[in-house]
């Protein structure tokens, strides 16, 4: 019995990109099971393995009770990563891992550790692309950079989101045997449909275009706001919360067109997605990692049967062009009317009589695990 090992710095119990692969492993004779995370909230096991669990970072905790200069003048961030490590560490040499999958960089680092004194193999799993992600530091891309480099030599087998975040670590590192795993989700074609004209009383002549997700900067939601303006005759539906909600909510007292639903439990967002007509995918180039994105939320439109309108980035641009999920705009608005495609009443109801999910089948999570349960095979 071979033992592999799932290392993450996020709750192990919500993300649903761990738990999947943990769910293929589970499927492979001969290969025991064993994951840690970390979380500050009491921990759910979803997995059928017993040691799939979380851990608390005390030093974390204890300096979230400081204010922020005390926090810097303690060096928080370094003790907290070398807490993260040892915990990681003494968690590998107890269960002496066969083949070790750490997800981000942060994993990789006790991971690369660990394999200078045991013999082991490394799945290093970028959920996307860590050194140029949103939201990081100038200082912290170049360690970042620096890390993966030194580690990629050790890494025996790669995986990444896009095919475009996969050829970056190629060029940037050199040439790795590895695969694309898509954040595909796991949706049934049998789940039920709100009627969301009736829940909001919307105008039946009129489509629905809704976006699922955090209200916050970089998710496009100036531009659909933009659009509800130019398209009075679409409805535009915002389902999460998030800082810009102030700012949704102050246009729709402006605007007739734009409804918000502040919380949708999990297992009913795809029920609200069955119901409407058009997903909104409209990422701002404010990352090369959102650059190359693949986002879950596209994947998730799709397979609710709704019509795709994404931002013309590259790999959404092949997913939406090759399987005709849709149409694409420009990132920048004002600067591109004559490029904006936005689909009509007939466009989305020519969409949905064609539609099946047979045609992207391959960008089912059945597909994509596949392939990640040929990666664990080949490895043992």
């Amino acid at each position: 019995m071979k033992t592999i090992a799932y290392l993450t710095h996020t709750d192990i119990a919500k993300d649903s990109r761990i738990l999947k692969s943990i769910q293929v492993c589970e499927e492979i004779d001969q290969l025991n099971v064993v994951g840690l995370g970390l979380t500050e909230e009491s921990f759910q096991n979803n997995s059928t393995e017993k040691n799939v669990h979380n851990k608390e970072l005390k030093s974390r905790r204890f300096y979230k009770k400081l204010k922020r200069i005390n926090r810097i003048m303690l060096m928080s961030s370094i003790v907290i990563l070398l807490e993260y490590i040892a915990i990681n560490l003494k968690f590998l040499f107890r269960n002496k891992p066969h083949i070790i999958h750490a997800n981000d960089y942060l994993a990789l680092i006790p991971a690369y550790i660990y394999k200078r004194f045991r013999k082991t193999l490394i799945i290093y799993d970028a959920h996307e692309l860590e050194s140029e992600k949103n939201g990081i530091k100038w200082l912290s891309s170049k360690l970042v950079k620096k890390f993966e480099k030194q580690a990629w030599k050790d890494v025996d087998y790669f995986i990444t989101v896009s095919n475009s975040i996969f050829e970056w670590y190629k060029k940037n590192y050199g040439v790795k045997n590895g695969c694309v795993i898509m954040n595909s989700p796991s949706i049934k074609g049998e789940e039920k449909k709100i009627d969301l004209h009736e829940k909001y009383n919307i105008d039946k002549r009129k489509i629905i275009a809704v976006y699922v997700g955090l209200l916050v900067p970089g998710r496009g939601i100036n531009n659909i706001l933009k659009l509800a303006e130019k398209k009075q005759d679409i409805q535009f539906l915002f389902i999460g919360e998030g800082a810009l909600l102030d700012q949704i909510q102050k246009k729709a007292r402006e605007l007739d067109n734009i409804s918000h639903e502040n919380f949708v439990k999990h297992e009913e967002v795809v029920s609200y997605l069955r119901g409407a007509d058009v997903g909104l995918c409209l990422l701002e180039n404010i990352s090369l990692s959102d650059y190359y994105a693949i986002p879950n939320k596209l994947l998730e439109y799709a397979f609710a049967g709704l019509y795709v309108v994404a931002t013309d980035f590259p790999e959404m641009n092949n997913i939406v062009g090759k399987y005709k999920l849709g149409s694409l705009i420009p990132e920048n608005l004002d600067k591109n009317q004559n490029k904006l495609a936005f689909p009509t009443k007939e466009d989305v109801k020519r969409y949905k009589m064609l539609f099946s999910e047979k045609k992207i089948e391959e960008l089912s999570w059945p597909s994509q695990k596949e392939k990640l349960k040929n990666a664990y095979i080949e490895l043992m």
